[in-house]
């Protein structure tokens, strides 16, 4: 799930080291600090992940910084206790069950690559799930719980821009 935050790995070291304009030779130091702080705009941008194409791509920076800096603005998906751990398991039994289908692609169908992945995959044994059935009910389980985590991110930014034109529950879709 996109996160409206940055990542939690350290910024670059653009960001950290100042532009040192003394360093400039007088007649090009304007365009020279002009080319530095595009730079490390360009930087800020990719530490939050957010695509160069976009025409709104300021906005959602503003909106990035206001989450991280002032918890009224992040968006609870569930209560403060977290979500069910089952719920994270499906969705890593999701993520590994499409690896396994990319891996082998002569399994087509879910039912066709379902005995041999019950077969090698400890996170079957940890869920509990030993049949086609189950296996298949997880997947199902696993893929919703992503449509519906995708559609609120989405939600949350048109809220952000305002740009939310009505108020649709996922499973209403």
């Amino acid at each position: 799930m996109p996160k409206l935050g940055r990542s939690k790995k350290a910024p670059p070291k653009i960001l950290t080291t100042p532009i040192r304009a003394d360093k400039f030779p007088e007649e090009a130091r304007k365009a020279m600090i002009n080319a530095a702080l595009e730079e490390r705009v360009d930087a800020v941008f990719a530490l939050y992940g957010i695509p160069s194409d976009v025409n709104y791509r300021w906005e959602m920076l503003a909106i990035k910084l206001l989450c991280e800096k002032y918890p009224g603005f992040k968006v609870l998906e569930h209560p403060p206790g977290g979500r069910p751990p089952e719920a994270h398991r499906r969705k890593e039994l999701g993520e590994s069950f499409e690896a396994f289908q990319a891996k082998h692609p002569r399994y087509k169908t879910v039912s066709a690559a379902a005995e041999p992945f019950l077969k090698h995959s400890a996170l079957c044994n940890e869920l509990g799930i030993t049949s086609q059935g189950g296996l298949e009910n997880a997947l199902r389980r696993a893929r919703k719980e992503r449509r519906d985590e995708e559609w609120l991110v989405q939600q949350c930014a048109l809220d952000a821009l305002g740009l939310r034109l009505a108020k649709i529950a996922p499973s209403k879709l």
